[in-house]
């Protein structure tokens, strides 16, 4: 009898509890691991935060010579830029009928000339703070002005000019820092001109006074 045609024929070389006519498992055989469902939720994993940039200051922007920063006017600047003014409005041959952009070239080439730092502030820079200053100063040369007129006897002008500066606090909420432009431009025949031009020019329309020289002598 056929040994392997027995099935109850024993065998040596079969392992124990295995079937002989069975093939052989793969042990090579890699299995995928099954991981259990959870089911949706709020991750329990600690967030990460994110980076975010500094955001520029509103105040900072580039300026003129690779500065990050505009930097403050200074009394000296103030007070060079108002003699920068009043050199080129007296002078007879440049300062009448000339247009704007000349005018303001002169008075910016004077400006740097006195600083002697190069050109630091743009054009904008110059006409915008010679406006604000003429403003205030208007303003301020008005109030003494009142005050001159009516002051006490025996009033010093130095004593006129302290309440000046006493009132114009009050009713700006600001001090008046502009005391050496403000002794430049009331001596200045020119200034006291077109203060007075200026005046008048905002009773009338704008259409009548949009070229006369004064108006660019103050833009």
């Amino acid at each position: 009898m056929d040994p392997n045609q027995n099935s109850n024929y024993y065998n040596p070389n079969t392992p124990p509890n295995r079937n002989p006519n069975t093939s052989p498992p793969n042990w090579d055989e890699v299995v995928p691991e099954t991981q259990p469902t959870t089911n949706a939720g709020p991750s329990t994993q600690p967030k990460q935060r994110r980076r975010h940039r500094r955001k520029q200051a509103a105040d900072t922007e580039p300026a003129v010579g690779g500065s990050s920063r505009i930097e403050k006017w200074t009394t000296e600047e103030e007070f060079q830029l108002t003699k920068a003014w009043i050199d080129v409005s007296e002078d007879p041959i440049v300062g009448r009928n000339q247009k704007g952009p000349d005018f303001w070239s002169k008075i910016r080439n004077q400006f740097f000339q006195a600083m002697g730092r190069g050109e630091y502030r743009t054009n904008d820079m110059l006409s915008s703070k010679w406006r604000d200053m003429n403003l205030k100063v208007r303003k301020f040369n008005g109030i003494y002005s009142q005050k001159w007129q009516t002051g006490r006897s025996g009033q010093s002008d130095a004593m006129i000019e302290l309440e000046a500066e006493d009132q114009y606090r009050e009713e700006f909420n600001a001090p008046f820092s502009l005391q050496r432009s403000w002794e430049l431009m009331r001596k200045c025949p020119n200034w006291i001109r077109l203060e007075t031009v200026q005046s008048s020019a905002s009773k009338r329309s704008k259409a009548s006074s949009t070229d006369s020289p004064a108006r660019r002598m103050l833009e």
